[in-house]
This record gives C-alpha cells, sequence and structure tokens, in this order.
C-alpha cells in the first residue's frame, strides 16, 4: 500500500470545500466512503479494508469515519470549528434544505428553541453539543453502549493528544492559513494540493470571525442561552481554546521555516 490520505469529514467544518480540492487533484483517485447506514460508524479496521479492496484510491473522504488513521502514515485531513458559530452554520443550513434529515429539527424551531432543544438532548442533540470530542475519539463508540452519549475529558485529553501527534490540522475561520499549514506539513508528498483557496458551501460568508458569529448568535437567541450553550459544550470550547494555540504555534514555526 502506498502513501494514503484520509479526510475526516466534520459537518459544517469546511468538508465540502476539502473534498472539491481532493476530487480535483486526485481524480478517480479519490472516493468518498461512508457505508449503508447514514448514522453507523467506520473504524480505522474498515478504512483499511476499503483501501486495500480499491487499491487505485489514494485519498478518501468520510463523515462516519473516527480516528485512528488506518495506517501509520497515512496523512489525516481535519478541521475544527468553534462551536457556537458551528451550531448557527447548522441550525442556517437544515433551514435552508428540507430535503435533509436534518430540517425536522429546525423546521419548527427558532434558533433559541433549536439550541435549547441541543442543550437538554443527549442524543441527535449532540450535532451541536461536544461535538468534535465526540466524532473524533472513542465517545461515538460508546453510544452503540450506553444509549446515550457522554464524552467526558479522558476523551478530551485523547483527542489533544491524537491532534498534537499529526502534523498539522485546520481551522475553519483561518482557512487560508489552514490551507498554508497543510501545504508546509504535506506539500513535499502532493505538490500543488494544497495550494490557492477554494471555501466551498459557506452557509454565511458575510461574517468572517468567530467573534462575529457568536456576537450574531447572542442576537438571534439571547446571550443567556448562548450562555448555557457554551456551558455544555464545554469540552469542545477547551478543545478549541487549545486548538487555536496550538495552531497559532505551528503557523509561527512554518513561516519562520518558510
Amino acid at each position: 500500500m502506498g502513501k494514503t490520505l484520509i479526510h475526516y469529514h466534520l459537518f459544517k467544518n469546511a468538508g465540502s470545500s476539502i473534498d472539491k480540492i481532493l476530487r480535483k487533484y486526485f481524480e478517480d483517485q479519490w472516493a468518498s466512503f461512508d457505508g449503508n447506514d447514514p448514522y453507523g460508524l467506520i473504524d480505522d479496521q474498515q478504512i483499511r479494508e476499503y483501501f486495500e479492496c480499491h487499491e487505485y484510491v489514494i485519498a478518501l473522504s468520510s463523515h462516519l469515519a473516527r480516528p485512528p488513521i488506518p495506517y501509520a502514515d497515512t496523512i489525516p485531513i481535519v478541521f475544527l470549528r468553534h462551536p457556537v458559530d458551528r451550531a448557527l452554520s447548522v441550525y442556517r443550513f437544515w433551514q435552508a434544505n428540507p430535503h435533509l434529515p436534518g430540517h425536522q429539527f429546525v423546521v419548527n424551531r427558532t434558533f433559541r428553541d433549536f439550541i435549547d432543544w441541543s442543550i437538554k438532548s443527549n442524543d441527535v442533540g449532540s450535532i451541536i453539543k461536544n461535538y468534535h470530542v465526540i466524532h473524533l475519539t472513542g465517545a461515538a463508540f460508546r453510544y452503540r453502549m450506553d444509549g446515550y452519549y457522554a464524552p467526558n475529558t479522558q476523551d478530551l485529553n485523547d483527542l489533544k493528544a491524537l491532534l498534537e501527534n499529526w502534523s498539522t490540522f485546520g481551522i475553519v475561520r483561518r482557512f487560508d492559513e489552514s490551507m498554508a499549514l497543510f501545504n508546509a506539513a504535506y506539500g513535499s508528498l502532493f505538490p500543488g494540493l494544497f495550494e490557492g483557496s477554494c471555501h466551498e458551501n459557506i452557509t454565511n460568508a458575510a461574517f468572517i470571525s468567530d467573534e462575529m458569529e457568536v456576537e450574531r448568535a447572542r442576537d438571534l437567541a439571547g446571550a443567556d442561552i448562548i450562555a448555557d450553550f457554551i456551558d455544555s459544550n464545554y469540552l469542545d470550547m477547551e478543545l478549541y481554546s487549545w486548538a487555536q494555540q496550538i495552531f497559532d504555534r505551528k503557523l509561527h514555526v512554518a513561516v519562520a521555516a518558510a
């Protein structure tokens, strides 16, 4: 097996942009793999089996794949996003697309109602509550046994260690800088892949910073419930704060080396 790349396509985390970039670069050597169950999980063993059964595929994107990476030298691509910014994006996206299953969760709810529902839900509400920690750790698999998602501090620490071990990761609101970091880390392996910018499927391009979107969310839902939402997202909030620091450090090193 030659060099492989996997894109962990987190919903509303710039995944469409990355898929477009990978599809254009790799052409028929890129594939998307999510199985037959839209709510299923795909572990590293299943990803290895996919690559072995599709030897022509180099780059793979998946909404349902979970770390760890399938091979020790597989290149991982993942983007993180501020929980409040992401929640607002999810709400807008589902509101605008009645054909999607998620529309049922927003069709009769204001944004405030949507946030309140997610805070109280231990099941589907996790689509915006501690989503990153659930999606990228063993917490997702524990749901199958416990009947609800219950990520914990150990999951958070495991995810920090995972991301530290990877060469880099992306941040949605810093897309161009993220592409520069990916290029610094992996550009020698795939020349030209991460050069330029192609940010697709932007639900609201008018607000270009985390701070502006959080203020927008407060205006729409009320500062009180956004504060409650932030509290309920304490794992993802800590992850995001930590990730910004690590991202800045990696960016500084990449710029100094350029």
